[in-house]
Formats: structure tokens, C-alpha cells, sequence
């Protein structure tokens, strides 16, 4: 049986999701809507543990939902990457210009990073619920 991982991969001059044909692979590899925003928790892209469990990735969705997709690969900042799977749990794939790259999940504004590493946020904005999100760069 098939089922669809989510893939997410943003480029911070427009964010979308990425569709080709490794969106579906085999076996333990799922998606789950976590908050539809009807009386629940939203997931952290910063800290996916715990709500979407270990070995995970929370994703913001276009429409402000917060879906956990699994596996989440070991791939930190700056690692190569094509698609979420590649990427540790706190981190997305991210089209800079550059070759994408995992890069760490950070709440917009004033989240925290890595080192000497700055927020930056997405255009157009992505959140879930209330909650901004952008990436360590």
C-alpha cells in the first residue's frame, strides 16, 4: 500500500510544497492532521516530540493546519537535501537560491538559532493557528 508523505521544501521568496513522484513511498511512512484548528494543539515545525512523536516532522500547511509526517532523516543545518525526509525533525528543506538545504525551524519573530544564525521568515507568511514560523539562516 501507498501512502502519501508529506513534503514540504520552501524557498523564502515563495513557499511551497514540492510534489514529485518520491511524495509516495512504501511501509511505516504517513501523515497525520494534527490540529484543524477545532478546539486543538497545533504542532511545533520548532519541536515536533511532542505531539507528533519521536522521528518526526510537524508541518505547517497552506491553510494554517499542522500536519506530523514521518520519517525524519538525520540531515541538520546546512546539509543537502531533496525532500522533508532527508531533514532531522526540528528542521524543513529550503530552497534558498542555493542548493536546498535543511535548515532549523524557528518561530518568526525573534526565534531562536543556531550560533550567529538569524530567523527569517517566509513570503508569504507561514503559520499555524496564530503562530509564524521561519527558518535559521
Amino acid at each position: 500500500m501507498l501512502l502519501k508523505l508529506c513534503v514540504m521544501c520552501a524557498s523564502l521568496g515563495a513557499f511551497q510544497p514540492v510534489v514529485t513522484t518520491t511524495d509516495f513511498i512504501f511501509a511505516s511512512s504517513f501523515e497525520t492532521l494534527i490540529c484543524d484548528g477545532a478546539g486543538c494543539t497545533y504542532c511545533s515545525p520548532a519541536n515536533p516530540l511532542p505531539l507528533c512523536g519521536s522521528d518526526s516532522h510537524c508541518s505547517p500547511q497552506s491553510d494554517s493546519t499542522s500536519v506530523c509526517s514521518y520519517p525524519a532523516g538525520s540531515g541538520t543545518s546546512g546539509a543537502a537535501c531533496s525532500a522533508l525526509a532527508d531533514c532531522a525533525g526540528p528542521y524543513s528543506c529550503v530552497n534558498t537560491g542555493m542548493p536546498m538545504t535543511c535548515q532549523k525551524w524557528c518561530s518568526y519573530p525573534g526565534g531562536a538559532c543556531p550560533g550567529l544564525q538569524l530567523c527569517n521568515a517566509f513570503n508569504p507568511a507561514v503559520s499555524t493557528g496564530g503562530a509564524e514560523w521561519g527558518v535559521c539562516l
